[in-house]
């Protein structure tokens, strides 16, 4: 756990020099998803479960419980599924883009990217402060800058188009998980 807290900590305060230790590294993927993917990802569905289950109801809605549960799982498995398929897809363009096509490369570089959204996600603890997450968001985008060209030795000319189809995939799946979420919502009756 140590080890996580300090890759984060680095990841987030120190970006450059981060992405040159985590480009050195020989990743495991097995590894990396149970000891820092997996952690990180729940943060999410978890806060969201506590703050519409648990204390939604002081905040004008709630979910039930059995539905909390339910949105949880799902949730949790599709960010998960969808760290796969978006590095399956990048991975898929390099050719086009003229970038490296490492599955694993992609998927340590969007993983880590997304450690500050999933880090200011816990704010879904509290419903109306949950927006707070966006700003998690747009440091990942800046982390992801920061880390393409380092990991998958993505051009200056192609990183904006590599940055737009890795959102464009993960507005994606992250809408389909709040559309989950919301369709779930029930109105508390006063």
């Amino acid at each position: 756990m140590k080890d996580l807290f300090e890759k984060v900590k680095n990841l987030l305060f120190d970006p450059v020099n981060s992405w040159n230790i985590i480009k050195e590294e020989q990743m495991d993927i097995k590894k990396f998803l149970f000891s820092y993917v997996f952690i990180l990802a729940a943060i999410r569905p978890i806060c969201q479960f506590i703050g519409f289950v648990i204390l939604g109801r002081a905040f004008g809605f709630k979910i039930s419980f059995f539905g909390g549960i339910f949105s949880l799982a799902i949730s949790y498995v599709i960010s998960v599924g969808g760290l796969f398929l978006a590095s399956f897809i990048m991975g898929q363009l390099s050719t086009t883009l003229n970038y490296k096509k490492d599955f694993q490369e992609h998927f340590k570089l969007i993983c880590y990217s997304l450690t500050p959204y999933w880090i200011l996600s816990a704010f879904y603890i509290i419903p109306p402060i949950s927006l707070i997450s966006i700003i998690g968001a747009l440091y990942s985008l800046y982390l992801l800058y920061l880390g393409a060209p380092i990991i998958i030795d993505v051009s200056k000319e192609k990183i904006i188009i590599y940055i737009l189809i890795v959102i464009i995939i993960l507005i994606i799946i992250y809408s389909s998980n709040n559309l989950l979420l919301f369709g779930s919502l029930i109105p508390v009756r006063r």
